[in-house]
């Protein structure tokens, strides 16, 4: 949820910086990050339950081994489809691009 959260803010002061139009339909924004971070933690935890190991650190390099390539695929994905939305010729579908932005933030906090 943090991460979300801070990604959100980050994608939001960088095209602000960027000087990019501002919509209102941009605070629907978090509600899309926030969800497709919680993608990503319900696979980790599945991954971390399924978990054999004992020690904890195993136990973490197990999990992340088993996920590592559906949570990059997922990100890869929903980044490339929002960043689609992006160049659309409807005004309001091209605020996609702070959700491409913000999702690039949360993948790369993962």
């Amino acid at each position: 949820m943090l991460n979300a959260s801070m990604s959100t803010v980050a994608a939001m002061a960088l095209l602000l910086y960027l000087r990019y139009p501002f919509l209102p339909l941009v605070f629907i924004m978090p509600f899309l990050v926030v969800s497709i971070g919680t993608d990503n933690m319900f696979l980790m935890l599945k991954s971390w339950r399924l978990a054999q190991e004992p020690d904890m650190e195993l136990r973490f390099v197990d999990a992340l081994t088993e996920t590592a390539a559906s949570l990059f695929l997922t990100s890869l994905t929903d980044g490339l489809s929002f960043s689609i939305g992006s160049v659309s010729d409807f005004y309001a579908v091209r605020e996609c691009i702070s959700t491409s932005k913000a999702n690039s933030f949360v993948f790369k906090r993962l």
